[in-house]
């Protein structure tokens, strides 16, 4: 991953590098560390994506560094660095303001992906601040979320009786 110049080739080994799980997450973690390296935005988006990928409680390693992605000025790994936050869904006493932060991204897709993240952990405030975005897309998102949110917790109050 280091010495590719390729994009391809960079993007396949960050895919095997999350594959690999646990074992890998101190390369992928270097990786995002230093945000000009050339795989940064790679191992954010692999650690974001769905899939088949098994992380035990070391995933945790890779939050802070993914937390200083967020405000990089590249929108494409901010993007994907809190999408990835999201996805990993720990340590909400660090990432959930990091994430009500990307708020103000001024790229509307990472505010976006922001209130996705946002809505996993169901932070009703930082998405009420969403509902004030400019874009209607994100306000959309915000605004689903929020409806989401209160009919679970109808539905839980129901189940509780």
């Amino acid at each position: 991953m280091n010495p590719s110049a390729d994009l391809e080739v960079r993007r396949r080994v960050a895919f095997c590098l999350t594959a690999i799980g646990d074992d890998a997450l101190t390369s992928l973690t270097t990786a995002l560390k230093n945000l000009n390296h050339p795989a940064s935005e790679q191992a954010a988006y692999w650690l974001g994506v769905d899939g088949p990928f098994k992380f035990g409680t070391n995933i945790v390693m890779v939050i802070p560094p993914l937390i200083d992605c967020t405000t990089d000025a590249n929108s494409h790994l901010a993007k994907r660095a809190v999408k990835a936050l999201g996805k990993i869904g720990r340590e909400p006493q660090i990432t959930i303001p990091a994430r009500t932060i990307a708020l103000q991204y001024n790229d509307v897709t990472v505010r976006g992906e922001a209130v996705n993240a946002l809505w996993r952990f169901g932070d009703e405030p930082a998405l009420r601040l969403a509902l004030k975005d400019p874009e209607q897309y994100v306000r959309r998102i915000a605004t689903n979320a929020l409806y989401e949110i209160s009919q679970s917790a109808q539905t839980n109050r129901i189940e509780n009786k």
